[in-house]
């Protein structure tokens, strides 16, 4: 890291992801089993892998408001390890 680049933040909630960890790539609402809505995150892999997770309104309720986000979207870039606490 060069001494003009600032330090990466360790804070899951505002850290964007690096090229060598898992990413959030995209978020949409989706219905679980029972009407509910569901957040349904795509996660990426470092080796270009992706994976489908969903998390229930009370999981995805407490990531928004841990992170200060009011728009899902604004997960997207950001590493997986903002979801570790509620997983």
């Amino acid at each position: 890291m060069s001494p003009t680049q600032p330090k990466p933040s360790t804070d899951p909630c505002t850290a964007l992801s690096s090229g060598d960890e898992m990413r959030i790539a995209s978020v949409a609402i989706g219905a679980a089993h029972d009407g509910s809505a569901e957040l349904v995150l795509r996660l990426v892999h470092a080796n270009g892998v992706s994976e489908f997770i969903a998390l229930d309104e009370a999981t995805a309720a407490r990531v928004l408001g841990e992170c200060d986000i009011d728009d899902a979207q604004q997960l997207v870039n950001r590493s997986w390890r903002v979801l570790l606490a509620h997983l």
